[in-house]
């Protein structure tokens, strides 16, 4: 079948690309799990066409048992959250023949809400006025981001407003997180809120 050969061969493309970026096999397994499912799922239901972003959407919120608006919408699932990037990545590759891995890890701009912007600026400015390391300011992004979105969804007016229960709803939205996920997470927001 044509279309589970090209999306083999965009999905082998992908997986070289990071590979060739120096990234770990431990980083590249959740692609190569992905990758395997969906062309499973094509070959069990005789795609006639590659997937596009849509397609990637909808294998996505099938598989992951969601409703997403788009691939990069919130969401509590970890199986979700693991889907995402490398469906989107596949999805570039097989439109454009290309795909740079190194791109933000959202593929797609991520939308501060305006009521959470000045804070957001403003403590990322200060996480590269201090110096921190790239590596710790995107772990620092993502759970600032995360935070300001689940804020967004449960209806918090502002920072001021926000109680320790909203910061302990987010940090404990999926009981699936390790502990080793967890204390980085609370430490970032604790430096957000100094």
């Amino acid at each position: 079948m044509t279309v589970v050969k090209d999306t083999t061969r965009a999905a082998d493309a992908v997986i070289v690309a990071l590979e060739e970026r120096g990234r770990k096999p431990k980083t590249i397994a959740p692609y190569r799990r992905t990758y395997r499912s969906l062309i499973a799922h094509l070959e069990s239901f005789g795609a006639d066409s590659v997937p596009d972003e849509g397609d990637c959407l909808e294998f996505l919120n099938g598989a992951a048992g969601t409703a997403l608006t788009s691939l990069f919408a919130p969401t509590d699932s970890n199986k979700a959250r693991e889907m995402r990037r490398p469906l989107a990545l596949l999805a570039k590759m097989l439109r454009d023949g290309e795909v740079d891995v190194t791109a933000d890890a959202d593929l797609v701009r991520w939308r501060c809400p305006a009521r959470f912007a000045a804070a957001y600026n403003g403590y990322m400015a200060d996480c590269a006025q201090r110096g921190n390391a790239p590596a710790t300011i995107q772990t620092k992004r993502d759970a600032v981001r995360g935070l300001f979105d689940y804020l967004e969804e449960s209806g918090v007016g502002s920072l001021d407003s926000m109680t320790s229960r909203d910061l302990a709803g987010y940090v404990f939205r999926n009981k699936a997180h390790k502990r080793k996920t967890v204390a980085p997470t609370v430490c970032h927001l604790r430096d957000l809120l100094a």
